[in-house]
C-alpha cells in the first residue's frame, strides 16, 4: 500500500518535479559522467539507473553506454522519460527497487547507479546493488544544502541522513575489502534577496519564535537587501567489484 501511495504521489508530481529540476544551478549530471569516465566506470555496456525517475542522467551518461536501464515505480515518470528521450537503447522498467533486485540475476549488469534515491538507505540494499552488478555500484547523494539565513532558521535534515548512508557504505566496503572511490562536488550561487521577502517567508516562524526576527535583522544589518549564498554539495561513492 505504501509503495502504491508513493507511486501515485510521484505520478501526480512528475511534470512539476521535472520543471523544478530544470532550474538547478549545478552541473552535477555532467560532472558525474566525466568523473565516472575518469576512473574507468564509463564507457560500459549495461547501465542501470535505480529510481531514475524521468531520466535526469540520461543526456550525460547515455553516450557512454550500450544499454541504459531506467528503473522506477512511477508510470508517469517513465512516460515523461520516453517523451524526453525516445532512444532505442533505453529500456524503461516499471517496478519497485525491491522487485527489480528480486528478479535480477547475479552479475547481470555492468554498472548499477543510484542517485538521490530514498529507497537506497540500508546496507542490505547496497549488497543487492553489488550482487546484480558485475563491475561497479555507484551511489550519489546530496550531503549538504545550505543557504545563508534560510537554513539557519530551517535546517535541512535530509542531508544528514544521506551523509550517514554514504559513511555506512564506505565503512561496509572497507570492512569487506571492497575497493571504493569517493568524490565530492560543490556548487555555489549568489542571489539578491529583499528583506521584505525574508520577513514574509518567515512570518509564521516570527510569530512563534521572536529570535527568528532577530536573526533576520542581524543578517541584513540595516540593509533592505543582501546577496545570499546558496551552496550544495553532492558526494559520489563508487564500489568496485
Amino acid at each position: 500500500m505504501l509503495n502504491q501511495q508513493t507511486a501515485q504521489f510521484w505520478d501526480e508530481f512528475a511534470s512539476e518535479y521535472y520543471a523544478i529540476q530544470q532550474e538547478t544551478f549545478t552541473t552535477i549530471t555532467t560532472d558525474i559522467a566525466h568523473y565516472l569516465e575518469k576512473i574507468g566506470v564509463l564507457p560500459t555496456q549495461d547501465f542501470v539507473d535505480l529510481a531514475g525517475g524521468y531520466g535526469k542522467y540520461i543526456p550525460t551518461i547515455l553516450p557512454y553506454v550500450g544499454k541504459y536501464y531506467l528503473v522506477d515505480f512511477s508510470k508517469e515518470m517513465l512516460q515523461l522519460a520516453e517523451t524526453l528521450y525516445p532512444k532505442p537503447n533505453i529500456e524503461r522498467i516499471l517496478t519497485t527497487q525491491t522487485e527489480f533486485f528480486t528478479y535480477s540475476a547475479t552479475n547481470q549488469y555492468d554498472c548499477v547507479f543510484s542517485a538521490l534515491n530514498p529507497a537506497m538507505r540500508q546496507i542490505e540494499e547496497v549488497i543487492q546493488a553489488l550482487r546484480i552488478s558485475e563491475r561497479y555500484a555507484c551511489f550519489v547523494e546530496l550531503v549538504s544544502d545550505t543557504e545563508e539565513l534560510f537554513t539557519e532558521i530551517e535546517p535541512i535534515t535530509q542531508t544528514k541522513e544521506a551523509q550517514l548512508f554514504l559513511t555506512n557504505v564506505t565503512r561496509f566496503a572497507t570492512d569487506q575489502g571492497i575497493p571504493w572511490h569517493k568524490k565530492r562536488f560543490t556548487y555555489t550561487t549568489q542571489t539578491m534577496i529583499e528583506k521584505t521577502f525574508a520577513l514574509d517567508y518567515f512570518a509564521e516562524d516570527i510569530q512563534q519564535d521572536p529570535t527568528v526576527l532577530a536573526k533576520i535583522e542581524s543578517f541584513y544589518q540595516g540593509k533592505e537587501s543582501r546577496e545570499v549564498c546558496h551552496e550544495v554539495q553532492f558526494e559520489l561513492v563508487v564500489l568496485v567489484k
